[in-house]
């Protein structure tokens, strides 16, 4: 029974949502979604029903045991609520920002207007150029943010409508401005979005639908959506897009490119820098990057599970729902309302709508020839 995400959500009994032969099982009081196959459905079915753990481990025959029969009862009425987690960045409660910024950008990210002054020269030439497809000067905003690297040290401020002043904690070096930035705009903008889901994923949009690539981090994602770009498609995000609130369209989040060192020759006159965990990157953003809109917003035609392995032969099966669930819930958090039965329902149908399919690849370019053949 594999752990699924986490979300708060409003408090009820355990339900199950039939997924393919199995189920998923959303448990409000840990605001997590654990997958059940088939055998493991039929005990928690049986649970809910308010059959005692014997009595369902001896109807169910030899072959369930009843520390498997209490195990899923435990993991569906937990004695205690799992702490839920943040963000990745930490804030405390700050003065104002030395001095006036040398320069402002207004940014729009999930129809969220954010206010960024950039106090000196250095953070300004490092993140505002690869920053500038977010850029939407007109709109208001009810988020300002400040920030500084001269001195060898990234500053970071923030400070939201109606809500104290706060600075960043920690420290991190100039070469880490990017990340952080991008990082403190996508948390910013996903705490007060009210749509339905972020998603760990990559998402290209191609003659006017848009193809989901979830995955964890090395499956391939970015490289794989900006040679998409290069081949005429818009990219609406390499690391984290949002599923809407009621129709699931994939909503950009255009921040720039990350590439790791195998993927340069890609980046040419990209930006040198770092993530959070010291890797090397280049960011890639700005004028001459196939960015989607700020606001764009793009009806999802299959979600794609890419997975690089150098030389491997290329390869594209169709999976089917349960297997896709299982590859797509660790990326998942629910935004808005939180986790609710309704919400996790429309997932299930969202996804089973469409084609799932996983694709190994061995080299960009047959990845993108695989991708363009099956979306014709």
């Amino acid at each position: 029974m594999p752990g699924g995400f986490g979300g708060a959500g409003p408090a009820s009994n355990p339900s199950l949502h039939r997924c393919g032969q199995g189920s998923l099982a959303l448990v409000p009081a840990q605001g997590r979604v654990y997958q059940l196959d088939a055998a493991a459905t039929a005990i928690a079915a049986a649970l809910l029903e308010g059959r005692a753990a014997e009595a369902v481990a001896a109807a169910m025959g030899p072959g369930a045991a009843l520390a498997d029969v209490r195990r899923i009862r435990d993991a569906l009425w937990p004695g205690a609520a799992a702490p839920q987690a943040g963000g990745v960045l930490r804030w405390e409660a700050a003065r104002p920002p030395p001095g006036r910024p040398v320069a402002r950008r207004r940014y729009r990210v999930l129809g969220l207007g954010i206010d960024c002054g950039f106090l000196d020269e250095a953070a300004l030439r490092l993140a505002a150029p690869v920053l500038e497809q977010l850029e939407m000067p007109g709109v208001g905003h009810r988020v300002t943010l400040a920030v500084a690297a001269e001195g060898g040290t990234v500053r970071l401020w923030r400070e939201k409508a109606g809500r104290p002043r706060e600075r960043l904690v920690g420290r991190a070096p100039p070469g880490m401005l990017v990340a952080l930035l991008r990082l403190a705009l996508a948390e910013t903008a996903l705490e007060a979005s009210g749509e339905g889901w972020a998603v760990h994923a990559a998402a290209v949009a191609c003659g006017g639908a848009a193809l989901l690539l979830p995955g964890e981090a090395g499956r391939g994602k970015s490289t794989l959506a900006l040679a998409l770009g290069r081949q005429g498609c818009t990219i609406l995000g390499d690391d984290t897009v949002v599923l809407g609130a009621a129709d699931h369209a994939v909503l950009a989040l255009p921040f720039p490119i990350s590439l790791k060192a195998g993927s340069w020759e890609l980046a040419t006159g990209a930006a040198a820098g770092s993530r959070l965990d010291g890797v090397a990157v280049r960011w890639l953003g700005g004028a001459g990057v196939p960015l989607a809109a700020p606001d764009a917003r793009v009806s999802a035609a299959a979600i794609l599970f890419p997975q690089f392995a150098a030389g491997a032969p290329t390869a594209l099966r169709r999976l089917g729902l349960e297997e896709a669930m299982a590859l797509l819930l660790p990326g998942l958090h629910p935004l808005g309302e939180g986790l609710t039965a309704a919400k996790l329902e429309g997932l299930i149908g969202w996804a089973a709508a469409r084609p799932c399919l996983a694709l190994r690849y061995g080299s960009t370019e047959e990845g993108v020839a695989a991708v363009r053949a099956r979306l014709g």
